[in-house]
């Protein structure tokens, strides 16, 4: 990755493209009106993954960095997300769509490689392919097992 960044840097310039979009993203109502606040939170988190030097190099300001007291929200958030999964999901409906029932992607890992690689072959596919359906966090898997998802 820090090899794309070097590859890239010189072709780098600030644009009012890069602030207009940080705006329409921190305007447009993602969230539910109680979690908007978290919207911004998560905004200034992923402008924070773009390296310290290109951020001054396209002059993004420090009013874009996340806030010290905010890195435990976003641990929270992230850890959150991880672990449930709406129906609607690409993930689920990917599964929906290839025949398998969404809840083997929540299976122990002792059968879940027989239940895909069965399914695959019917496909002629390799295993590789059909783990595309394979992630979730560990509460969505127990809740999925109990049959409450």
């Amino acid at each position: 990755m820090d090899a794309l960044f070097a590859a890239m840097q010189p072709k780098l310039q600030p644009t009012p493209v890069i602030f207009e979009f940080l705006d329409l993203m921190r305007k447009t109502p993602v969230f539910p009106r109680p979690l908007r606040g978290l919207q911004r939170v998560l905004l200034r988190a992923a402008v924070q993954l773009v390296p310290a030097t290109l951020r001054q190099q396209l002059r993004i300001g420090r009013e874009w960095e996340l806030r010290h007291w905010e890195r435990p929200i976003v641990r929270v958030a992230a850890w959150l997300a991880d672990r449930f999964t709406p129906r609607n999901h690409p993930m689920i409906e990917a599964c929906q769509r290839l025949g398998l029932n969404p809840k083997t992607l929540f299976a122990n890992d002792s059968t879940q490689p027989r239940q895909l690689q069965a399914k695959t072959r019917s496909w002629g596919r390799s295993d590789e392919q059909g783990q595309t359906c394979r992630r979730a966090g560990s509460a969505a898997e127990r809740r999925l097992r109990r049959g409450a998802g």
